[in-house]
Formats: C-alpha cells, structure tokens, sequence
C-alpha cells in the first residue's frame, strides 16, 4: 500500500473516484428531501423523477461503453 500511496497517477484516480461516490450518495440521499420538502413534489412525481434519473444515468453508462469502444479511454 506504501507503494500504491505514492504514486501519484493511482493517488489521483482513487481520489477522484472516491469524491465521484461521495457526491453520487450525497445526492441520492438527500434528493427526496430536496425535491418533496424544498420543491412541493408529491411521492408519485418524485418517484417519476428518480426513474427518469436512473434510466438517463443507465443510457449514459452504454454511451460510455460504447465511446470506450471506439476511442482509448486517455
């Protein structure tokens, strides 16, 4: 771990992946408080806007297998 811990690239990309998970749990933690509390949306919307985000990020992950297909991921 010592050796992983200084280098700098793996550094940067578990940093950057960490930070990633973290946002995606803040978010999806404290979106039905936003959008019921906050925005006035009823259980039935807010669980319409919950598909609709996962279906999106679902399309966006096959667009990202399909672009690492074709081009390097660098």
């Amino acid at each position: 771990m010592g050796h992983l811990s200084r280098d700098r690239r793996f550094t940067g990309f578990t940093v950057t992946s960490a930070l990633t998970y973290a946002v995606f749990f803040a978010c999806r933690s404290t979106s039905s408080f936003v959008l019921q509390d906050i925005y006035g949306a009823l259980p039935t919307a807010f669980s319409l806007l919950f598909a609709a985000n996962a279906a999106g990020m679902l399309l966006a992950a096959q667009l990202n297998g399909f672009l690492l297909a074709r081009f390097s991921p660098r």
